[in-house]
C-alpha cells in the first residue's frame, strides 16, 4: 500500500492540510451505491449510511484515542465551489466529523463515541489531503479496493469497474 500511495503522491502535489469543514463526503463512492445512495444525496444521508453500514465507530474510536494519523492523507478532488470531495478516506472523514460535532452525533444516535477535549478537536480542524482527480487516482483505488488489502463488496467493485470502463 505504501508504494501505491507514494506513487500517487509523487505524481501530484504532496499532502497539504485542508480545513475539515471544506471536505465533503463522496456521493459517488462505489461502496454507497449498494445502499441505494444517489449521486444527489445530501451529506447527512451519506454520513448516516457510512455510520450505519461501514463501521465508522471503529475508526472514530481509534482517532479519539490515538489522534489522526498524519501519514494517512485523504485523497480529494476540488468540487468547483471552494470545497473538496473526499475520493479516498470517507470513513475517516465521517469519523472526524462526528468527533467534532456533538449535535451530529445526537442526530445519528452515535452517542457511544467519546467526547474529545478542545486540544484534540483543534488538531482535527485540518486534515492532511492530497489534491488529485478521479482520473489520476483510479489505478490506486482499483488496486486498493478491487484487488488489494481493503477490498470492497462485489457490487461496489462492479460499480467501480463499470465507471472506469465507461469514463
Amino acid at each position: 500500500m505504501a508504494t501505491a500511495n507514494t506513487s500517487v503522491q509523487s505524481a501530484g502535489a504532496p499532502a497539504q492540510p485542508i480545513r475539515t469543514e471544506d471536505l465533503l463526503l463522496d456521493p459517488l463512492n462505489p461502496r454507497l451505491a449498494e445502499f441505494g445512495i444517489a449521486p444527489s444525496a445530501l451529506q447527512f444521508d451519506l454520513l448516516k449510511t457510512l455510520w450505519d453500514e461501514m463501521a465508522v465507530a471503529e475508526v472514530a474510536m481509534s482517532i479519539a484515542y490515538s489522534g489522526y494519523f498524519q501519514h494517512e492523507p485523504l485523497f480529494v478532488e476540488r468540487d468547483g465551489h471552494n470545497k473538496f470531495v473526499v475520493i479516498e478516506g470517507n470513513r475517516r472523514l465521517a469519523a472526524v466529523q462526528l468527533l467534532l460535532d456533538a449535535d451530529l452525533r445526537r442526530k445519528l444516535k452515535a452517542t457511544d463515541l467519546p467526547e474529545i477535549d478542545a486540544a484534540a478537536k483543534q488538531k482535527l480542524r485540518y486534515l492532511p489531503c492530497i489534491v488529485t482527480t478521479r482520473k489520476e487516482i483510479w489505478r490506486y483505488l482499483g488496486f486498493k479496493h478491487v484487488n488489494g488489502p481493503a477490498t470492497w463488496g462485489s457490487y461496489a467493485k462492479a460499480q467501480y469497474i463499470a465507471h472506469v470502463h465507461n469514463d
